[in-house]
């Protein structure tokens, strides 16, 4: 037959059989495996070229020897031929699809053909196989549609409701349902100060704009206020708002939440007065007082502070309480800092850094034994505050290292698993995003023993940081979180030596930036571009290529040589730039030197090493330089190399 793939196969492992040193059974499995592999990736091209006969005999030949991709086939299939479906049909490829990943994906799919098609009732019949937080917006658009198509109008113009009062622009697909809802009675006053205000939250002033046009002329002194308002939050006292209106309240909140990033003190009388007249959900006041806390912390932080203590006591609110910790501890205020961590009951305060302040504090006012014991506790945990308070007692760390080892009992069931079956297959034929949905599945229905059992596969066949991302989660009693041999393996050791040993850098530093970085996947993205093990932007990769003399290629980034070889150029440079401060050289390679210089032009040579560090401004970075000096010291252990979270320069350095 003229099954190209699988013919080139089979001669390729004829004379792997002649010449490979493997046993027979060995060979029969792994000859068995490839053909299937080809078998299928034929059937694929079969597909893809309209030859229909050929892909039912390949197909056919999968099933019989219970190929699990199978089932994918089918689902490609059908995805091109949704318009051939009836209703009962459809229903039936949603059972056939059942606990895989496709099933949603199909569901969605007809979904969006019925509402293409416009075909309401069949798209309300089908849409009811899946709980309603499973639509993607341009699917609520149609379903609000269906709804009004069929009749269904109290509904659907609810809905409809719920999808324009938004701060953001709409899918086009709620244009027609829109339309209809502007010329129905169930299209009010009501509405548009809803999508007005929800605009003003936003920042949108060109949506409050168009929402407060299609208001009636009652409501045109009411959005000019708004408008107003919008302008100088300030003058929102001025206006008489109507008392008991939960548009007024909401007015107020959006307001106040404004005016509270520039002037707090000033927010926080009006506030107080409003409180008495009118009434706040839990929700409104949540955004009024969180916006005066938080800006009251960043620019004037003793001026209400007994109001702010109050605000920020909820429990729900632990982000502002460490914004307000880092003002202290930038402040140097001990005494403070031990007042705000003496609430036994409180379950922020057995985080590990509220632990490591409160140490840290207690030793400042002169309680060292208190100090001691309170580090004593921290210094068990592999941890930076944990490797933080080792040093303070001068003790060794604790690196809790729990290894898994293989198991072959656990690994044999995890063999017969179809999910596993389905995602090694996926994974063989480059199909990463169903791969991921089949893994995340997996690992949610495994056994603790199972999963480690997984990750140790993953990792051994090295699929990228999903077995280094999974180990950070738990599962059962046994934390895989221990596990150091997945959380931190060794990757690409030879070539962070490589560059390393050229630039004269520590390997285990480079190891613990990619770490960090891509966590030792080549091709991994961030949002805002950065590439690669190191996380290289485009234009910084660039001109540190440009300056090594070396010839650029945007393929660079995403070759592990290449973008370790210009990664450690750029540290190289930055740790230079601070005549050997990792701290500094860190910060700069996360945030930039600009920012670093900021930042250490307002602590003004008045910190240590761990205040500077725990008062960076972007969390971001902060949690950055924590994590590359504790990862550090991870691999310095690993390796068998002298262990320390920070060096004796950066120590006694003035931050």
């Amino acid at each position: 037959r003229d099954d190209s793939i699988v013919n080139t196969l089979r001669v390729f492992l004829f004379f792997l059989f002649l010449y490979c040193p493997f046993s027979s059974a060995e060979l029969t499995k792994a000859y068995e495996i490839a053909l299937d592999r080809a078998v299928y990736s034929d059937a694929l091209n079969a597909l893809k070229n309209g030859d229909k006969r050929k892909f039912s005999r390949l197909r056919q030949e999968l099933v019989d020897k219970e190929y699990p991709l199978v089932i994918y086939l089918d689902y490609r299939k059908i995805s091109g031929s949704l318009s051939r479906l009836n209703l009962e049909q459809a229903k039936e490829k949603f059972e056939h699809f059942e606990n895989t990943p496709i099933q949603k994906r199909f569901w969605r799919n007809y979904l969006d053909w019925l509402g293409r098609a416009k075909r309401w009732n069949n798209f309300l019949a089908f849409y009811e196989l899946m709980p309603e937080g499973s639509l993607t917006e341009t699917l609520r658009c149609y379903h609000a549609r269906a709804l009004r198509g069929t009749g269904k109008f109290e509904i659907a113009w609810l809905k409809t409701k719920e999808l324009w009062v938004h701060g953001g622009s709409r899918p086009t697909q709620c244009d027609p349902v829109f339309k209809l809802w502007f010329k129905s009675s169930a299209f009010n006053d009501s509405a548009v100060k809803g999508r007005v205000l929800a605009a003003f939250r936003a920042g949108n002033r060109g949506l409050m704009n168009y929402a407060a046009r299609l208001g009636s002329q009652d409501l045109g002194d009411w959005t000019t206020m708004v408008k107003r308002v919008y302008s100088k939050p300030q003058r929102i006292d001025r206006y008489d708002l109507a008392v008991g209106d939960p548009f007024s309240s909401e007015l107020i909140t959006v307001a106040l939440a404004k005016l509270a990033k520039t002037d707090p003190r000033d927010t926080l009388a009006v506030w107080k007065k409003f409180v008495l007249i009118f009434k706040f959900t839990s929700a409104q006041t949540d955004v009024v007082e969180e916006a005066i806390a938080r800006s009251l912390i960043r620019s004037a932080p003793q001026a209400r502070k007994e109001w702010l203590l109050k605000a920020i006591a909820s429990p729900d609110r632990d982000t502002l309480k460490e914004e307000f910790l880092r003002v202290l501890i930038s402040e140097k205020r001990w005494k403070e800092i031990l007042s705000i961590t003496e609430n036994p009951s409180a379950s922020h305060l057995e985080k590990p850094l509220w632990i490591y302040w409160r140490g840290r504090a207690e030793h400042a006012i002169g309680a060292k034994e208190n100090a001691k014991e309170t580090f004593r506790k921290l210094a068990k945990t592999r941890h930076y505050y944990g490797f933080l308070a080792a040093d303070r007692l001068g003790q060794s760390y604790d690196f809790n290292d729990q290894k898994i080892e293989y198991n072959e009992a656990a690994f044999n069931r995890l063999k017969t698993n179809n999910t596993f079956r389905r995602l090694e297959e996926l994974r063989f034929h480059k199909e990463v995003d169903l791969a991921r949905q089949e893994w995340r599945r997996l690992l949610s229905n495994l056994s603790t023993s199972e999963a480690a059992q997984l990750l140790l596969f993953a990792m051994e066949q090295r699929w990228g940081n999903w077995p280094i991302l999974a180990a950070k989660k738990d599962h059962g009693e046994n934390r895989l979180h221990n596990a150091l041999n997945i959380r931190f393996p060794i990757e690409y050791l030879d070539l962070f030596a490589k560059h390393a040993q050229r630039r004269n850098l520590s390997t285990i530093e480079l190891l613990s930036i990619a770490r960090r970085e891509s966590a030792f996947n080549p091709s991994a993205g961030s949002s805002a571009g950065a590439r690669g093990l190191m996380q290289l932007m485009p234009s910084t990769a660039k001109l540190v290529a440009k300056q090594a003399r070396i010839k650029f290629r945007n393929s660079y980034l995403v070759n592990p040589d290449k973008n370790v070889e210009l990664g450690s150029i750029y540290y190289k440079n930055v740790l230079k730039k601070y005549k050997g401060n990792r701290i500094f050289a860190l910060a700069a390679y996360n945030a930039g030197p600009s920012a670093v210089k900021r930042w250490r032009r307002k602590s003004n040579r008045k910190l240590d090493a761990a205040a500077w560090v725990e008062v960076i401004p972007y969390k971001e970075t902060r949690d950055y330089v924590q994590a590359v000096l504790a990862y550090r010291s991870v691999y310095a252990y690993k390796l068998g190399q002298p262990v320390a979270l920070m060096s004796d320069l950066e120590l006694k350095g003035k931050y």
